[in-house]
């Protein structure tokens, strides 16, 4: 059994001078969006879903020595972020399932409760289908 899945997920960054962050954002190892993330971006994607479990992952790449600036007591001065400010499924806005429900894997180890990346790696968002359960079960 399928089920025709509406996915929206708006992304924006912190940067400065020419240094962006980029993602890349699967569905089901599934490439549907790779670039540059200099202004806000929504990424939208429909499809046939398969019963069962399901990811999203956006993965941040680009961030380099350097891009980082502290002043003399270690606070940031500049950075390069990549933040997941929204992820809708069929229309519904996900809000706190964002941050309890993902895993947020860097260079840096294992970051439960994050939507801000500051690290190149990999954010997964597991949901399943069909979705209708899914938000009863997690809502």
């Amino acid at each position: 059994m399928t089920e025709t899945v509406e996915i929206k997920i708006n992304l924006s960054s912190d940067y400065w001078d020419d240094r962006y962050p980029g993602a890349r954002v699967y569905i089901n190892n599934h490439l549907i969006f790779d670039g540059l993330i200099s202004q806000p971006e929504e990424i939208n994607w429909h499809g046939e879903l398969a019963e069962g479990e399901q990811d999203i992952v956006i993965e941040m790449y680009n961030k380099q020595d350097g891009d980082t600036v502290l002043d003399e007591n270690n606070n940031i001065l500049k950075d390069v972020v990549l933040n997941i400010d929204n992820i809708e499924i069929d229309e519904i806005e996900l809000e706190q399932l964002l941050w309890i429900n993902s895993e947020y894997t860097s260079d840096v180890g294992k970051i439960n409760e994050c939507v801000n990346l500051g690290w190149n790696g990999f954010w997964k968002l597991s949901f399943s289908v069909p979705t209708y359960l899914w938000f009863l079960e997690n809502l």
